[in-house]
């Protein structure tokens, strides 16, 4: 039984779609302001404060984000406009990093695909199927990052947004896109 699981483990590893044994574990982002969902400041809690209601830690803690109503999402904490909604379209690698290069919207045309980090820092993992804040219009699914894998370079990080957990795929394979820039 224990080379059975060794195998399996070992195997998911290495073959295409695999994936990393950290890819699990989503990073905490570094937070130093917090922000309620209408973008006004609040006092950041400390970790050893318990509050009697774990809805208004969650709002106190949770990135904020604000629907701009022309299509995009501002992330107060990392300061990143997103997409709002992805096209529904499932694109292979170089085609999700072309869309992301010609696409218009919310007056911008400097959009890109996201990095894994980016990606990932949008993902909730208290939420199942999607596992993104509601304020996203989401497929369960795999979205494309712009990060290459090292070491398969036909191959890049993916979120799926279905689990919340960051993985890899060959650059062929669909998967969806929601692109990403910076506020200024």
């Amino acid at each position: 039984m224990k080379i059975f699981l060794f195998f399996v483990f070992w195997s998911a590893y290495l073959l295409p779609g695999g994936f990393e044994p950290m890819a699990w574990v989503l990073p905490e982002p570094v937070q130093r302001e917090c922000y309620d969902l209408e973008g006004k400041h609040l006092p950041c809690p400390n970790l050893g404060d318990l509050l009697s209601n774990k809805d208004e830690l969650r709002q106190k803690v949770d990135p904020a984000f604000r629907d701009n109503g022309d299509g995009t999402v501002l992330d107060f904490k990392t300061g990143l406009v997103w997409q709002k909604s992805d096209d529904g379209l499932m694109r292979a690698w170089d085609a999700a990093v072309s869309y992301c290069d010609k696409l218009e919207l919310g007056g911008h045309t400097d959009w890109r695909l996201p990095g894994r980090y980016d990606l990932v820092s949008i993902a909730d993992s208290g939420r199942f199927s999607p596992s993104i804040h509601p304020i996203f219009d989401c497929h369960p699914d795999n979205y494309w990052s712009n990060t290459i894998y090292p070491y398969y370079p036909g191959s890049a990080w993916y979120v799926n947004f279905k689990y919340g957990y960051a993985g890899w795929n060959y650059k062929s394979y669909g998967g969806y896109v929601r692109c990403v820039r910076e506020d200024r």
